[in-house]
């Protein structure tokens, strides 16, 4: 069903429909001055306008005026103090002197001339055209309202809402989602137990055959966990047993919560001047260790006996002339120890 709004801006009235008001949410903008406002609050029914059948009193007026021109033109450009009509309207006033012309009434004409000699002085407010001036100009007494496509109108947020959650439940897609979130699921458990198998096999005994097992298919290697911030050189030793033989002696505590992996030795020795002469890296097997793990809050003492050369290799080869005289042994000042994983 149609009915008819009111522009709030310049009154023009716009025939709409009501499925129009519906999609737009009752917005609509004005095909006159483009103004966009409420429909639904000036909405009133259609009444479908007609030609009105020409009046009596018309007719005869029709045949005393189309008797001579100049009768008629008077009527049209009368002079008045008030404002200018439109221009449209001042183009039909006819010149006093034009000749006369013979008009043969017709209902059309006399509904034109009817409404002209009744319309009221023309009025400022140039947003309303009469009527019968649309009907003369072949359209319709009110405009449509000026309605945005329905691909152009932004859509209503329950329809959107609704529309949303009409995707994300359709059984397919949540069958998707969860075949997908189970995959990565499965990838990502399985990155964690690659990445921290050493942890998991040591802290959990009773994964160990399932580490070992996907190990063996992703060709890794299960090895105790290293973990060197949990290591600590309690203390240590290092005595001259003979002119070139001295011994090693070290303590290492596991302070962490788990066992880890005994760690090697880097022994350096030093001169007078704290100037490194010497290094040497020992492994756990050259301490005496006879398990390769330390368990947590264990401690390992080791030992290791180590022989020196006369002449290091920071020392330069003697020339020809002090080729006679014999190399003294390596002076000892100092040493540093280092735990480390290789």
């Amino acid at each position: 069903m149609s009915l008819i709004t009111r522009c709030s801006a310049c009154g023009t009235m716009f025939k709409v429909v009501a499925d129009q008001l519906r999609i737009s949410q009752g917005w609509v903008r004005c095909g006159n001055c483009s103004e966009v406002f409420d429909a639904a609050a000036n909405l009133q029914p259609y009444v479908s306008q007609t030609a009105p059948a020409p009046l009596p009193a018309a007719a005869d007026a029709l045949k005393e005026e189309t008797s001579g021109t100049e009768s008629v033109a008077p009527m049209l450009v009368a002079p008045s103090a008030e404002p200018e009509p439109e221009a449209e309207n001042a183009s039909l006033a006819v010149p006093a002197s034009l000749p006369e012309v013979q008009v043969s009434p017709s209902p059309d004409l006399a509904a034109d001339v009817f409404a002209f000699s009744v319309s009221p002085e023309p009025s400022d407010f140039s947003g309303v055209v009469a009527p019968a001036e649309r009907t003369r100009r072949g359209e319709s007494a009110f405009d449509e309202a000026e309605v945005p496509e329905l691909h152009d109108v932004q859509e209503v947020s329950f329809v959107r809402e609704a529309r949303r959650d009409a995707f994300w439940r359709r059984p397919a897609l949540r069958w998707a989602l969860g075949l997908a979130a189970f995959v990565l699921l499965s990838v990502l458990l399985l990155q964690i137990a690659v990445f921290q198998r050493n942890t998991f096999a040591m802290s959990q005994p009773w994964l160990s055959p399932a580490l070992h097992a996907l190990c063996a298919t992703l060709r890794c290697e299960i090895r105790p966990p290293q973990q060197i911030e949990s290591v600590v050189i309690e203390s240590s030793s290092f005595n001259k047993l003979a002119t070139d033989v001295y011994r090693l002696h070290v303590v290492i505590k596991n302070t962490g919560t788990i066992t880890l992996a005994l760690p090697s030795l880097e022994l350096t020795l030093t001169d007078t001047q704290d100037q490194a002469k010497l290094r040497r890296v020992l492994t756990p097997i050259e301490l005496g260790a006879k398990a390769p793990t330390l368990a947590a809050g264990a401690e390992f003492s080791g030992v290791a006996t180590i022989r020196l050369l006369n002449v290091p290799p920071e020392v330069p080869v003697p020339t020809a002339a002090s080729a006679a005289k014999p190399a003294g042994p390596l002076r000892i000042a100092g040493y540093r120890v280092l735990a480390f994983y290789p």
